[in-house]
């Protein structure tokens, strides 16, 4: 309902409001995040938090969308000179998306409008209008057509936006035209992602399920009930038709998508949400990372999972905001509110790197397509490239010992959870950080 939506927007704005109060709560601090290395790049020009970025598909560009209203387009060769910033939007800039080929950028905002522009000359090409609230996601339909032989080209040239009114929308990205309004979710949608063929759209929402669009005829193919929380992560497998989605009520289920059938349930720590989840290259494992810090590997065949330690403690109550496999499937990175990345070792479990160098929550974490480099984006303003000679090695074993009752006890008490003992050096210096937790939690509304 309308009144529905505005209490959710009304939710969403005290929780910017509360990481903005963060954000004054730790603007004096010192933080001890010397490397021993300077990163490969450190992209400055932004001016708020750096909400969202992505490689182009040659891996020769960068794309950034930020709180201060703009996106930026940047090189990623060393040095990463930022090439255009491109302004128009109002409000926030949430997302942002490149084109198959390269060529367009889309970019969604909390002005309630989708951007495309040129990438390489800067140019804004269409503002599209229709949304009526924040636009939170955007996505290129994957160069790929669709199954059907019978759809043609123009047909294909598809860009999805969702957000605070509950709607997903289909556009013609040459025209600006709107294709379909794809509606039935009831409540936000937080995700959307094409099947890598392009020939399905999913979409997960605060109404506590993730549906399957066709984006050809602009219907839903399939309701994907189940979760008693927010579907607030989705991945499709690549090729083999399936759909794993992740939820605040800390379960993962995978779904064959054509026939809507539940494959397996995966069930989490009580009241570790998950916060972020990925496939491996073979589609054999998904990566899962959580609201209070826990990372695990989940083998997809059996539904059992390894966790893997998020810092040097075992609970350590910090928001994973991002995993990501590595092309190879042989390295994982994980970001977080800790201000870290860390890249594993996927087989062994172990960590291999440490890099240190953003000064507050990193919000970003992505290979470059060719696996050789990495970028971070953080709301420090800034986004880094970092290259092998520039990480900082670190061993961290593997939570081999510990079981699943063990960590299922620490997180028995949520309340003790958002008030963790003290750290060691950096989390100390990060106690302010320790409270984001409890207030995204709040400020979400997770049931």
């Amino acid at each position: 309902s309308t009144a529905g939506l505005r209490q959710h927007a009304h939710q969403d704005d005290l929780f910017s409001k509360s990481l903005s109060s963060v954000r004054q709560e730790t603007a004096g601090m010192t933080v001890d995040i010397q490397s021993d290395a300077p990163t490969h790049s450190v992209l400055c020009g932004h001016l708020e938090t750096v909400n969202s970025a992505a490689w182009s598909p040659d891996g020769c560009l960068l794309a950034s969308a930020s709180a201060d209203t703009s996106v930026r387009v940047w090189s990623a060769a060393a040095g990463g000179e930022a090439l255009h910033v491109l302004k128009g939007h109002t409000g926030y800039v949430y997302c942002v998306a490149w084109s198959a080929d390269g060529a367009l950028v889309a970019s969604a905002s909390g002005d309630q409008t989708v951007r495309v522009w040129e990438a390489r000359g800067g140019a804004c090409l269409h503002t599209l209008h229709g949304h009526a609230g924040t636009v939170r996601a955007v996505s290129f339909r994957p160069s790929c057509l669709a199954r059907d032989a019978t759809i043609t080209t123009s047909a294909g040239l598809y860009l999805a936006s969702a957000g605070h009114d509950g709607a997903v929308r289909l556009w013609d990205y040459e025209s600006g035209d709107t294709v379909h309004v794809l509606e039935g979710h009831t409540d936000w949608v937080h995700v959307i992602r094409w099947s890598p063929d392009g020939s399905l759209l999913a979409s997960g929402s605060k109404d506590n399920t993730a549906r399957v669009w066709d984006p050809a005829q602009g219907t839903c193919v399939h309701v994907l009930s189940g979760h008693t929380g927010c579907v607030r992560a989705l991945e499709w497998s690549l090729g083999s038709g399936q759909l794993a989605t992740g939820s605040t009520d800390a379960s993962l289920r995978v779904w064959d998508a054509l026939s809507a059938q539940l494959l397996i349930t995966m069930e989490g720590l009580k009241g570790h949400w998950i916060s972020a989840l990925a496939w491996s290259p073979d589609n054999t494992q998904l990566a899962t990372g959580s609201v209070y810090g826990t990372v695990r590997l989940w083998d997809v065949a059996s539904g059992t999972a390894r966790f893997l330690s998020s810092s040097r403690r075992c609970a350590s109550a910090v928001p994973v905001t991002q995993v990501a496999w590595s092309p190879s499937g042989e390295r994982l990175v994980t970001a977080g509110a800790d201000y870290m990345l860390r890249v594993w070792d996927a087989r062994a479990g172990t960590c291999l790197h440490e890099m240190k160098g953003h000064r507050h929550v990193v919000t970003v974490a992505a290979w470059s397509p060719d696996g050789t480099r990495l970028l971070s984006a953080s709301e420090d303003s800034t986004l880094r490239v970092w290259t092998a000679a520039d990480w900082l090695p670190y061993k961290l074993p593997v939570r081999s010992e510990e079981t699943y009752q063990d960590l299922q006890d620490q997180s028995t008490n949520l309340d003790s959870a958002r008030a963790p003992p003290k750290a060691t050096t950096p989390s100390d210096d990060l106690a302010p950080y320790k409270d984001l937790t409890s207030r995204l939690l709040g400020m979400l509304g997770a049931k």
